[in-house]
């Protein structure tokens, strides 16, 4: 039952996370909601709600990693344009 509670306190965060975005008419991406779930983070006194804002960030990681994966994307490597000579 506590891993539900802790999946919903997850998806709750990244919901605040992209209603801010929303609110203060910023581009929603996949590193605007990281980064806004960073800074969030960094105010918070709730230790539940950081660990969920970790999970979060993880999940949305995760997320983005698996999207670039299987649209053959690679984030390790540099695009072509910032390769060095």
């Amino acid at each position: 039952m506590k891993n539900n509670a802790d999946e919903r306190m997850t998806d709750i965060v990244i919901g605040e996370a992209i209603m801010q975005l929303v609110n203060a008419g910023e581009e929603i991406s996949w590193r605007a909601v990281t980064e806004a779930l960073q800074h969030q983070m960094q105010d918070e006194q709730d230790s539940e709600r950081v660990t969920a804002m970790r999970c979060a960030i993880a999940k949305v990681t995760r997320e983005l990693r698996s999207r670039a994966v299987s649209s053959g994307f690679q984030l390790d490597r540099p695009a072509a344009g910032q390769l060095l000579h």
